[in-house]
């Protein structure tokens, strides 16, 4: 094998990636892989116009998103498909996704190469962004064909485990999931990155604890992120040195053991994307315990919240609001959408430190605590005063809850009498 030096390599050497273009790097390789996911271009960068994050914005992501020709589209996948073919085991599995700009070409050339396609997963987001030309339907669906290396070799499917994950029934080819969460791109944003749930569900689906995974087309690395947390081994090629950098400081978020088993919890306990649903709107109700906590609160505009606190790290990360209030019956309250939530974990030290910038709040007992960070409190909410027991049935005394409802926490809030 020729001598390649790995762009980044995790401290357990589980996590490794190579910058280059994937084809010329996967020729120095004389080992094969497990399974392999791809996420190519899709060739839909046209000028054209879509809707992210409530604006209007092009859809062009670069010029390795843009193809001039059909045959073009059609060489491209050939080459790196192939290429891909070479260095999968004969027992393994390739997963490739896209939309209908490069899936049929993807489809033509894995059968002109000799691949048998097992399934056309169509993936159904519960959150698209509407089209806002309205000329055609919203577009709510990606589409990822499963193949294995030839009609007569043998595949894993951990039919049993899917079955498991999907309340003891069949698992269908269409999988009903949110798309990439605020919390995902903590580190940075892909332009194509897709949500950890999805891949967590494609290496569980095929793959066994050991295996090598391959991704030719990094990107962020979500691959890699889920193979890691799934005790797979993962090697991840990309051209573009700086999607590189953001894939190794999402890889080296995991060398926390919190961070980790936060991120292992969320994509294994709900694969339906139940979490993320846009409503009912998950709420962070939060009880400050002191008027020195409350000023950092108010001045930091950053919500504290201990690791033991945290009860349920899925309900977290699927958190969109924090409702902070004082005391146990205080009228001291604010109710603030959250514009980043991360697991950015700090110790007692280090809180220490940023609090002394702001107020004479010491935190004294945990070790460990993450921090939430807000934007300004709601205008729904001015003028009002909070009056916990509006808050229906949920009164209990811990430090932190969630409910699920935003218009509780709203009904919380009455009028000045």
């Amino acid at each position: 094998m020729k001598h390649i030096t790995p762009f980044y390599r995790s401290i357990n050497e589980d996590f490794t990636l190579v910058e280059g273009e994937c084809i010329s790097v996967l020729d120095t390789f004389d080992f094969k892989f497990d399974m392999i996911y791809a996420d190519p271009p899709y060739f839909l960068s046209n000028g054209g116009i879509s809707l992210s994050s409530g604006k209007v914005g092009c859809v062009d992501k670069g010029d390795w998103d843009k193809a001039p020709t059909v045959e073009f589209i059609n060489e491209f996948n050939h080459k790196w498909l192939s290429a891909c073919k070479d260095k999968l085991k004969d027992d393994g599995t390739i997963w490739i996704c896209g939309t209908h700009h490069n899936i049929i070409s993807v489809a033509v050339q894995l059968s002109k190469l000799g691949f048998k396609i097992l399934n056309v997963v169509t993936w159904n987001k519960t959150d698209p962004p509407d089209n806002i030309s309205h000329r055609v339907f919203k577009h709510s669906a990606e589409y990822i064909i499963w193949a294995k290396k030839s009609k007569r070799a043998y595949h894993r499917y951990n039919y049993e485990l899917m079955r498991q994950l999907n309340d003891g029934k069949q698992m269908t080819d269409v999988w009903r999931m949110p798309a990439v969460a605020k919390w995902e791109k903590s580190c940075g944003k892909h332009p194509t990155q897709k949500p950890l749930s999805l891949l967590a569900r494609i290496i569980l689906a095929s793959t066994k604890e050991g295996d090598l995974i391959l991704d030719p087309f990094n990107g962020s690395g979500t691959t890699g992120i889920a193979a890691s947390l799934l005790g797979r081994n993962y090697l991840g090629i990309d051209m573009e040195r700086a999607y590189l950098e953001l894939a190794k400081k999402r890889r080296e978020e995991l060398e926390n053991e919190d961070v980790r088993q936060a991120y292992k919890e969320m994509v294994l306990v709900d694969f339906n994307g139940a979490i993320q649903v846009e409503k009912p709107h998950h709420v962070l109700v939060a009880r400050i315990g002191s008027e020195a906590q409350w000023d950092w609160f108010e001045k930091a505009h950053t919500y504290i919240l201990p690791i033991s606190k945290i009860l349920s790290m899925p309900k977290l990360l699927g958190t969109e609001y924090v409702l902070a209030f004082l005391g146990r019956n205080s009228k001291k309250a604010k109710l603030c959408r959250i514009s980043r939530l991360k697991p950015q974990v700090k110790t007692k030290e280090q809180i220490a430190e940023m609090a002394s910038h702001t107020s004479g709040y010491r935190p004294s007992r945990d070790k460990t605590y993450w921090l939430i960070h807000l934007e300004k409190p709601l205008d729904e909410t001015k003028g009002k005063i909070f009056n916990k027991s509006r808050l229906l049935d949920h009164q209990e005394e811990r430090g932190a809850y969630w409910i699920k409802d935003y218009n509780d926490a709203i009904k919380a809030f009455v009028d000045v009498e």
